[in-house]
């Protein structure tokens, strides 16, 4: 673990809200997925669902890319799907 993603698990803890930035590959998506599941998944939570929201700039490309909107929308989801799949040990 990072001291940056050690920081993102203090702030949490703390009861503090995070907006997370930076390049691709340093764990956002992952240490998000991950905090969000275990509030989830924890029987003793009142938190009962985890909505990502992703910015939709992308969607202006999507018009030239073939498929349907949710074969578009597909390749945005992907790093969700297999983040929660590596955090829940669930086969993909």
């Amino acid at each position: 673990i990072t001291r940056n993603q050690n920081e993102v698990m203090r702030h949490w803890r703390d009861g503090k809200n995070l907006m997370m930035h930076g390049v691709a590959g340093t764990g956002k998506t992952y240490l998000a997925l991950a905090l969000g599941l275990r509030e989830v998944l924890n029987p003793s939570s009142t938190v009962q669902r985890l909505m990502i929201v992703r910015s939709v700039v992308e969607t202006r490309e999507q018009g030239f890319l073939p498929g349907t909107l949710e074969e578009k929308s597909a390749v945005f989801e992907n790093p969700y799907v297999s983040n929660t799949a590596k955090l829940t040990a669930w086969e993909e």
